[in-house]
Protein backbone atom coordinates (compact mmCIF):
# COMPACT_ATOMS: atom_id res chain seq x y z
CA UNK A 1 0.00 0.00 0.00
CA UNK A 2 1.13 3.52 -0.79
CA UNK A 3 2.36 5.47 2.24
CA UNK A 4 2.57 8.97 0.77
CA UNK A 5 0.18 11.38 2.46
CA UNK A 6 -1.52 14.24 0.67
CA UNK A 7 -3.34 17.02 2.49
CA UNK A 8 -6.39 18.53 0.80
CA UNK A 9 -7.96 21.68 2.19
CA UNK A 10 -11.68 21.92 1.46
CA UNK A 11 -14.72 23.41 3.16
CA UNK A 12 -16.24 21.31 5.92
CA UNK A 13 -19.52 21.08 3.97
CA UNK A 14 -17.64 19.74 0.98
CA UNK A 15 -15.95 17.15 3.17
CA UNK A 16 -19.37 15.88 4.22
CA UNK A 17 -20.39 15.71 0.56
CA UNK A 18 -17.21 13.79 -0.22
CA UNK A 19 -17.95 11.33 2.58
CA UNK A 20 -21.43 10.76 1.18
CA UNK A 21 -20.05 10.07 -2.31
CA UNK A 22 -17.47 7.63 -0.94
CA UNK A 23 -20.20 5.84 1.06
CA UNK A 24 -22.21 5.43 -2.14
CA UNK A 25 -19.24 3.93 -4.04
CA UNK A 26 -18.42 1.71 -1.07
CA UNK A 27 -21.91 0.23 -1.17
CA UNK A 28 -21.58 -0.51 -4.90
CA UNK A 29 -18.27 -2.30 -4.30
CA UNK A 30 -19.79 -4.25 -1.39
CA UNK A 31 -22.58 -5.43 -3.71
CA UNK A 32 -19.94 -6.37 -6.30
CA UNK A 33 -18.04 -8.47 -3.75
CA UNK A 34 -21.32 -10.10 -2.69
CA UNK A 35 -22.08 -10.90 -6.32
CA UNK A 36 -18.79 -12.78 -6.64
CA UNK A 37 -19.40 -14.63 -3.37
CA UNK A 38 -22.97 -15.80 -3.88
CA UNK A 39 -24.14 -14.67 -7.33
CA UNK A 40 -26.82 -12.29 -6.07
CA UNK A 41 -27.27 -8.88 -7.66
CA UNK A 42 -29.24 -6.30 -5.73
CA UNK A 43 -28.60 -3.00 -7.50
CA UNK A 44 -25.65 -1.53 -9.33
CA UNK A 45 -22.34 -3.41 -9.31
CA UNK A 46 -18.90 -2.59 -10.71
CA UNK A 47 -16.88 -4.47 -13.28
CA UNK A 48 -14.22 -6.55 -11.56
CA UNK A 49 -12.16 -9.61 -12.35
CA UNK A 50 -12.93 -11.50 -9.16
CA UNK A 51 -13.92 -11.29 -5.51
CA UNK A 52 -10.38 -10.40 -4.47
CA UNK A 53 -10.37 -7.30 -6.65
CA UNK A 54 -13.81 -6.29 -5.40
CA UNK A 55 -12.80 -6.83 -1.76
CA UNK A 56 -9.64 -4.78 -2.26
CA UNK A 57 -11.80 -1.91 -3.48
CA UNK A 58 -14.11 -2.34 -0.47
CA UNK A 59 -11.12 -2.19 1.85
CA UNK A 60 -9.72 0.90 0.10
CA UNK A 61 -13.05 2.75 0.16
CA UNK A 62 -13.55 1.84 3.83
CA UNK A 63 -10.11 3.26 4.67
CA UNK A 64 -10.84 6.43 2.68
CA UNK A 65 -14.19 6.88 4.39
CA UNK A 66 -12.59 6.38 7.81
CA UNK A 67 -9.99 9.04 6.99
CA UNK A 68 -12.70 11.48 5.95
CA UNK A 69 -14.76 10.76 9.07
CA UNK A 70 -11.69 11.21 11.27
CA UNK A 71 -10.98 14.54 9.59
CA UNK A 72 -14.54 15.67 10.18
CA UNK A 73 -14.41 14.61 13.83
CA UNK A 74 -11.07 16.29 14.50
CA UNK A 75 -12.07 19.57 12.85
CA UNK A 76 -15.29 20.19 14.75
CA UNK A 77 -15.68 23.82 15.69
Amino acid sequence: METDIVTIRILRAHTAMLAYAVEERLEVWRRTATYFRDGSVNGEIEEALDVEEAQTMVDDYEALLQSIQNSLASSRP
